[in-house]
């Protein structure tokens, strides 16, 4: 209020200024040698000018009390990624547990985030993807965020149409495919340098840190999209492949994946061919063998592992289908739970399982899935909703 006061008092003062007075005492403009017009439409411009100045001040001062707020929390929240796909706008808008909004963050980036995959997170850090602008995805760039400080580092990419990250201690892992060949590339923190490989004729939608070794699933595909052959890789930090096996009769791995200490585990929800199926792949650290855990109750999406037992999303994210979450336990016994909301993006916090869409935040007690809070959105216009994200000060 202070700024605001002082740019009235100068426009007060340059608007008294205008005036003088001559011998006889009367008030004469200094502008009276021109035409009426001009003297209202000089004032008319200053007023415009102060307006707006002021206005400026104001929404900038929101937008920086809006971001230390969150800060300023001092208790968990959950942020929710809106992002455009037309243009270089996103906003995280942050939540409390009680519903209350604490805060926003815009940020200049286009597709940031994907409901295709959770963001990778290490400690504080979280890993993202701005794509881009829709019909170019000429980003090239993989940015890191802390969520304590808020603050956003960026990484260089070569490539563009970047499509899934992972990170290994200090390097940095992104893949995209264009014009049929893969390209899976590295950036060091360390050196500030990028190494990349190409993989012809092939598509690796999704790439997974397993043992301090990159996991990558690749598709080789031929006319007949029947013919499709999927192949697992494993490649050391170096990207140099070091095993391949052909897993083509066991579907499409999803691009979602959880682990424990001798295992990792992926969702299937389509065979090779494209035909539903649902099970979940048991892949052995080691040696990489596979066991096979039949789900065709569910098309699986999202996996948990959470007090020894599975939570399986139920969801197809590309009809925006599916409301249910599968409670897999090590004895097989199986129950599911329908959230009443399409689960386009879920995560495990403490004793909260929190799903959320375009349209809704919901928060669930993990014990029972009881519903504990609903949380709604606001109309996006040409926005969608990416990724959920938590802080936890």
């Amino acid at each position: 209020m202070g700024e605001l006061f002082i740019r009235w008092n100068w426009f007060q003062q340059v608007r008294q200024g205008l005036y003088t007075k001559n011998r006889g005492g009367k008030g004469r403009c200094v502008f009276s040698h021109l035409p009426l017009i001009f003297m209202k439409r000089a004032l008319y411009f200053l007023l415009l000018l102060f307006l707006s100045l002021s206005l400026i001040a104001l929404l900038s001062a929101c937008k920086k009390k809006s971001q230390s707020a969150v800060k300023e929390y001092n208790k968990p929240s959950i942020g929710i990624i809106e992002t455009k796909d037309n243009k270089y706008e996103s906003c995280i808008h942050w939540y409390g547990f009680d519903g209350e909004k604490v805060g926003e963050m815009d940020l200049k980036y286009a597709n940031l985030g994907s409901p295709f995959y959770s963001p990778q997170r290490i400690k504080d850090d979280v890993y993202l993807i701005p794509e881009g602008l829709g019909n170019q995805k000429d980003t090239k760039k993989v940015i890191r965020m802390n969520l304590k400080s808020l603050e956003i580092e960026e990484y260089p990419f070569s490539n563009i149409a970047l499509n899934h990250t992972t990170v290994i201690g200090k390097r940095i892992y992104a893949v995209n495919t264009l014009n049929n060949d893969t390209y899976l590339e590295f950036y060091d923190r360390k050196s500030k340098k990028n190494r990349h490989i190409v993989r012809k004729n092939s598509h690796i939608p999704s790439i997974i840190p397993i043992d301090n070794k990159i996991v990558g699933f690749r598709n080789e595909e031929n006319e007949n999209p029947k013919d499709t052959v999927i192949f697992m890789e494993i490649y050391n930090r170096d990207l140099k492949l070091k095993y391949t096996k052909d897993i083509t009769g066991y579907g499409f791995p999803g691009e979602d994946y959880c682990e424990d200490k001798h295992f990792f585990y992926l969702p299937v929800a389509f065979t090779s061919e494209n035909k539903s199926t649902g099970k979940i792949l048991k892949i052995n650290k080691k040696n990489f063998n596979i066991e096979e855990i039949s789900v065709p109750e569910i098309k699986p999406d999202r996996i948990y592992i959470h007090n020894g037992e599975f939570l399986i999303t139920d969801h197809d994210q590309v009809d925006g289908t599916g409301t249910r979450v599968m409670r897999l336990k090590p004895d097989g016994k199986k129950k599911i739970i329908d959230l009443k909301t399409p689960i386009s993006l879920s995560y495990i916090f403490k004793e909260y399982f929190i799903v959320a869409n375009d349209e809704i935040i919901q928060i669930h007690d993990i014990k029972d899935f009881k519903l504990v809070k609903k949380i709604p959105l606001k109309d996006k216009d040409d926005s969608y909703t990416s990724a959920i994200l938590l802080r936890n000060p």
